[in-house]
């Protein structure tokens, strides 16, 4: 007596396992491609915003880009630290809102990166990521200085980034005298 459902002893045909097995293998390699281009676009623009704000930070720091190459220097050695970029496929702009780049001024990092996907997948060609970020000028930069040269904005003493508040500091705010001890 036969039970319905599946036959008691099923015959295959010839060549259908090599058929089945090209079916399948077809499906999981295009998985696994598109996998791996994934995390490339994943690591690449992640690294490419790091270097961007890392860069911003630096800019914002310093009063703007130097002659030296400071900041663009910063984001290309980020850029080459990580595992899916070259900073040579990258360009990386610095602007400031006033030139020359005053105290408080919005100074803007933007990293564009393109490359190719390390494994070539149908419909993705290139890898492409942007980022762009902006921090407020730390400290005036004056025309002609290249190495963090900064102005004083008037007041008397110096100005030393970080320390504001300390006992021994001078903050100088703008329009104002200098103000031993960081007071407000």
């Amino acid at each position: 007596m036969r039970k319905h459902g599946w036959p008691a002893c099923r015959r295959s045909a010839p060549g259908q396992s090599l058929v089945e097995l090209a079916l399948t293998l077809g499906i999981l390699l295009m998985l696994i491609f598109g996998l791996a281009d994934t995390m490339q676009w994943l690591m690449t623009s992640y690294t490419v915003a790091q270097a961007a704000r890392s860069a911003a930070h630096q800019a914002a720091i310093q009063g703007g880009e130097d002659a030296q190459g400071t900041v663009a220097g910063l984001a290309k050695t980020i850029l080459d630290a990580g595992m899916t970029t070259d900073s040579a496929k990258a360009t990386i702009t610095v602007t400031c809102a006033t030139s020359p780049c005053k105290r408080y001024s919005a100074v803007t990092v933007t990293v564009t990166y393109a490359d190719g996907f390390w494994l070539k997948f149908p419909f993705f060609e290139q890898v492409r990521a942007t980022a762009s970020s902006t921090r407020t000028a730390e400290q005036d930069r004056e025309v002609g200085a290249g190495s963090g040269a900064q102005s004083t904005g008037g007041g008397t003493g110096e100005r030393t980034p970080g320390t504001a508040g300390l006992p021994g500091s001078t903050t100088i705010l703008p329009g104002r005298q200098a103000v031993p001890g960081g007071g407000q």
